[in-house]
């Protein structure tokens, strides 16, 4: 039952993707509210009703328009993984209760703007399942070989549990080589593609300088050997006489 949970949240995030031709990342989650007619308030001042101690986001459905509040003060990573998890609540059609003021809510309000360990209603936990797949793409991670959980924070502006949880899940795809299955994750691969080869291109060091060529006019220069002198002739007359000498007595004996 929880992997049919799982494989609901993962493919409503990649269809969401796909819908609002998301072709780069960081995923602006505020864009695809706005294209699914979604408000985007901050909470008012003595706001209650709706919201649980520790809250980041709550939204509320008022004359069948959808409206989110968020807790001021967040952080970028906590206020985009807040939004992101509202969003799952509203594409997954999760189911609503009535507040005394008639305004419809999600009956799942725990949001703490990063993944919670143990939510108390499953609507949340599939929430926070579609925030991470739709903040963070596993496929086009791995197409960047950016599967730390450093550089999934970095580049896709997640909170550090959500980052986690991440790395982990792409570690264990990698481990079964699950990546390009599914055919809705390939159409995401192909949407990201461009941002994906300039990624890579940027990633490239940068290529090591030739070295110039050697020339002529480089080599080192050899010191030109010492002049030989001319022996004297009177030297070379006297080494005359001792030869024939030696010459002489040789023959003799």
């Amino acid at each position: 039952m929880l992997y049919d949970r799982y494989q609901a949240a993962r493919d409503a995030a990649w269809r969401t993707l796909l819908k609002f031709e998301v072709c780069s990342l960081p995923v602006d989650v505020e864009a695809i509210a706005g294209k699914l007619g979604i408000e985007i308030l901050s909470r008012p001042e003595g706001q209650e009703e709706g919201f649980l101690p520790g809250s980041a986001a709550v939204t509320l459905r008022k004359g069948g328009r959808f409206q989110v509040l968020m807790q001021k003060g967040l952080s970028y990573s906590r206020y985009r993984f807040a939004l992101a998890h509202e969003l799952g609540h509203i594409i997954l059609q999760h189911p609503m209760t009535r507040l005394p003021d008639g305004a419809l809510t999600f009956t799942g309000l725990e949001n703490a703007g990063d993944v919670m360990a143990e939510p108390k209603d499953d609507s949340d936990t599939d929430a926070d399942m579609f925030a991470i797949r739709l903040l963070a793409p596993a496929c086009v991670l791995h197409s960047l070989h950016m599967e730390t959980k450093e550089c999934i924070a970095a580049l896709c502006g997640l909170p550090e549990g959500a980052a986690v949880l991440r790395a982990e899940r792409m570690a264990l795809l990698d481990h079964r080589n699950a990546y390009g299955i599914h055919p809705l994750e390939k159409q995401v691969q192909k949407q990201f593609a461009p941002f994906i080869r300039t990624k890579r291109q940027e990633q490239v060091p940068e290529k090591k300088r030739p070295e110039r060529p050697v020339t002529e006019a480089a080599l080192p220069v050899r010191p030109a050997a010492p002049e030989k002198k001319a022996l004297p002739l009177w030297l070379l007359a006297a080494a005359a006489a001792i030869m024939m000498a030696l010459g002489f007595f040789l023959f003799r004996g």
